[in-house]
């Protein structure tokens, strides 16, 4: 296979002969696959939690099942503004 080579001003300069690799059919599977591979390097890594889905919401078991109460978890921090909506009753 044979192409033009062109000078600096356009004009036809000679002709080479190219590579076998020029002559090889096009494979848009691997096209495909290769601009795939490169494209997965921008995406964002994802971390899955081992222990997803077995964890309690909350923290304790207080107050315990059977007490027709949601299970409430205890807030964390100070002052009164964050404890004021939750009520636990002495059992």
């Amino acid at each position: 296979m044979k192409t033009q080579v062109l000078s600096t001003s356009g004009a036809k300069d000679g002709e080479i002969e190219l590579p076998p690799v020029f002559s090889t059919p096009i494979r848009n599977d691997l096209i495909h696959r290769a601009y795939v591979h490169l494209e997965s390097h921008s995406f964002q890594r994802q971390g899955r939690y081992p222990n997803a889905g077995m964890d309690v919401v909350a923290e304790s078991n207080s107050p315990p099942t059977g007490h027709h109460a949601a299970r409430v978890a205890r807030m964390h921090g100070g002052g009164g503004g964050r404890q004021d909506k939750v009520v636990l009753s002495q059992w």
